[in-house]
């Protein structure tokens, strides 16, 4: 299996599979992106994914959560909001923004995030 279909199917395997399989395989994904075989999305996907099933921060804002208090989903929080879409554009992503609304319908809030940030990390502290 090869080719964007390939990549699909395999990276949705991975997606779902335990934390220790996961973990094993970004290495190989991230030379994949660098070699051009592999769309940078799925190794978002994976690494963001990870750090939130770990309960950390992620990294790309990949991953949504359900928010109780609101009754609403919401990008999960990421280590540095300001930052998201150098980093993005580092591995080839388009912006946040972008993503989200074309993805999900989903309208950005930089502010918002940086507060759900903020209090991520205090919870953690606690």
């Amino acid at each position: 299996m090869s080719g964007e279909r390939g990549n699909w199917t395999i990276c949705n395997v991975l997606q779902h599979a335990d934390q220790e399989t996961r973990e094993h395989y970004i290495p190989l994904m991230k030379q994949a992106v660098l070699d051009k075989k592999l769309e940078p999305r799925y190794l978002v996907r994976a690494e963001d994914r990870i750090a939130t099933d770990k309960g950390k921060l992620q990294i790309y804002g990949g991953q949504m959560k359900y928010y109780p208090e609101t009754k609403s989903f919401n990008v999960w929080p990421d280590f540095n909001p300001e930052n998201i879409d150098k980093r993005r554009a580092e591995i080839g992503l388009e912006p946040i923004a972008e993503f989200l609304k074309n993805r999900f319908d989903f309208d950005w809030n930089l502010n918002e995030q940086i507060q759900r940030t903020k209090a991520f990390k205090t919870k953690q502290n606690k």
